[in-house]
């Protein structure tokens, strides 16, 4: 059962310390955003849309979105992000919305899986 919870991220990612903090929540809160943002939904959902048209584009693309973050724990609330992530994209015709979506969602996801490092540091 345990297979199915999102894993401990604090676990899986070092926290370093200093500069080497920030860069690493730059790295995973704004850069992996912004290069994901636009595979997905500047490179992959445009191809598809033509092809397969708006739906089938959207299920196609988040379901290639949720697989390479490769943990069941997180495969369905990824996956809806996604769909959130390719409407939006889709609405403002921009692919800057999703990037700040996305970059808020993995900060935020950093922060609260941070909190209980961070606490028992400053204690």
């Amino acid at each position: 059962m345990t297979l199915l919870l999102p894993p401990d991220v604090a676990s899986v990612i070092a926290l370093p310390k200093g500069y080497l903090a920030v860069a690493t929540f730059c790295m995973i809160g704004i850069w992996t955003p912004f290069t994901e943002e636009l595979l997905f939904r500047g490179f992959i959902f445009s191809g598809l849309r033509n092809r397969f048209g708006l739906h089938l584009s959207v299920i196609i693309t988040s379901l290639i979105f949720s697989g390479m973050h490769a943990h069941i724990g997180v495969l369905i609330p990824t996956f809806v992000m996604s769909i959130f992530l390719t409407y939006l994209y889709r609405a403002t015709k921009s692919i800057w919305p999703c990037i700040l979506a996305h970059s808020i969602n993995n900060c935020l996801t950093l922060m609260i899986a941070f909190i209980p490092v961070w606490t028992s540091i400053a204690s």
